[in-house]
């Protein structure tokens, strides 16, 4: 005889003789523990917390507790404090590491806005115990940008000139608001209507002052978002920034980070390997990066500096032999007899000299014989004939290209999308990390320095701490 099957249903009714204790709710692998633990494991010093002296009035939350909440948050993908808040009410993992107790969000906010110093330690000790665990090689290290979308937004962007148009407006109806007062009280002082002008004349003068106040702040030449100036409109992000991160090919770790309010990574190669020299006494053997970092003063400065980078093919640059057969990169200087030579074998003789917008001088050649030439169809479509800018950085520029095209150097590029693309992906996707929550580059920066620590402490929580 087959026994009768049943559901397994909730008994709400269920008592204990013994309560269960909140411990044994939390596993001895689960984060949060993880987070207690690395949190633990430095002193209030190191965290760089003031210590805090008795006092009248309500008891105050330690700062570690509320340093411990906001990790775990961000690890779990709640970036507001309220949601932290709710958390502490309603979710076991912070009812664990609170200690049952439930800050409320403005002692919460309190702490992420007065303890800038200690909030940007995690990053850097989390270093320090990834360099104890010898988790940082500096043999590789791939270096990428990502937008992240700011707290303003781009709905609130305009210009100097449309805020001038707007108090101009403004002005007007103000002043019809002041003679239809004056009037109404001409007639009788008890008008039923001025009270309601009256309120509407003071919102009038408060919104002209607020106004004054945003054209002191925005750029007379550029359309922004007076409250989140720094800020750049950016292609698939609205109102952004650019975040920089540097990650080690050892365990993946971040070990360099930045904000920027530069809409693309020109400027950011060198500054980004300096960060890694400071921190650690050293670059790393090799240093990755796309295009976007490919320029001639940062492969120049980079060179200087003895910084081994490898960059791949700027915008525009052929990358096969095949390919653009008379790009400028085709082109050879003869430093003998000071001429540049093209790839049909004529030579570009010089002609003037020029300084470029990012205060480059350049040296312009040009062919004195394209005129005849059976290719130049191909090469230019300058009737004086094809030109060249001879750079002082060229050098650099052509060491680089010659690099990038050995064999082994184009297999160990290869490392560079595992590297810095998963990096980004998972703190957009598993963090769910795509927008700042305060406004400036300030705050941009400090959360992003953050949310860097806590990706780092992401990979650390499946490692032993050291003891």
């Amino acid at each position: 005889m087959q026994a009768m099957g049943y559901d397994w249903a909730a008994d709400y009714g269920r008592t204990y003789l013994m309560p269960p204790a909140l411990d044994d709710w939390i596993g001895p692998d689960h984060p949060a523990r993880f987070v207690r633990s690395f949190v633990e494991r430095f002193s209030s010093k190191e965290w760089q917390i003031e210590e805090r002296r008795g006092g009248f009035g309500r008891p105050a939350y330690e700062e570690e507790l509320l340093l411990k909440l906001w990790m775990y948050a961000y690890l779990r993908g709640i970036f507001s404090s309220r949601g932290v808040e709710r958390a502490c009410r309603e979710m076991v993992p912070f009812m664990w590491l609170a200690g049952e107790h439930r800050p409320d969000h403005n002692t919460l906010w309190r702490f992420w806005t007065g303890h800038q110093r200690t909030i940007g330690r995690v990053f850097e000790l989390g270093l320090d115990v990834s360099r104890e665990m010898e988790l940082v090689g500096l043999e590789l290290q791939a270096v990428d940008g990502t937008k992240i979308q700011a707290c303003g937004s781009p709905r609130s962007m305009t210009t100097r000139e449309q805020l001038e148009r707007r108090r101009e407006r403004n002005h007007q109806r103000r002043l019809e608001i002041e003679r239809a007062i004056q009037q109404a009280e001409e007639r009788e002082k008890n008008e039923p209507e001025v009270g309601g002008l009256t309120e509407e004349l003071q919102n009038r003068k408060r919104l002209e002052e607020k106004i004054d106040e945003l054209l002191e702040k925005i750029d007379p030449n550029a359309r922004q978002n007076p409250f989140e100036k720094d800020a750049r409109p950016l292609k698939g992000c609205g109102l952004g920034y650019n975040a920089q991160a540097m990650v080690d090919d050892t365990a993946g770790l971040i070990v360099a980070e930045a904000v920027v309010s530069d809409a693309n990574d020109q400027k950011q190669l060198v500054p980004m390997v300096d960060q890694v020299v400071e921190r650690f006494g050293q670059p790393a053997a090799e240093t990755l990066a796309d295009g976007g970092y490919n320029t001639e003063r940062a492969l120049a400065e980079a060179e200087e500096k003895n910084y081994e980078v490898l960059v791949a093919a700027g915008p525009g640059e052929p990358t096969r032999d095949d390919q653009k057969p008379y790009h400028s990169t085709r082109f050879t200087h003869d430093p003998i007899r000071d001429v540049v030579v093209c790839p049909a074998g004529k030579d570009l003789t010089f002609e003037r000299t020029k300084r470029r917008k990012n205060g480059t001088e350049v040296r312009i050649f040009r062919g004195r014989e394209c005129r005849h030439c059976p290719v130049r169809a191909a090469c230019t479509r300058d009737p004086r004939g094809r030109s060249f800018d001879l750079s002082p950085h060229r050098g650099a520029v052509m060491r680089q290209r010659e690099k990038r095209g050995l064999p082994t150097n184009r297999q160990r590029y290869k490392r560079r999308m595992p590297l810095a693309e998963r990096t980004f992906a998972v703190i957009k996707r598993q963090l769910r990390f795509t927008r700042f929550k305060a406004r400036g580059l300030a705050n941009a920066a400090l959360e992003w320095n953050f949310i860097c620590g806590i990706f780092n402490l992401k990979l650390l929580a499946a490692l032993p701490l050291p003891a």
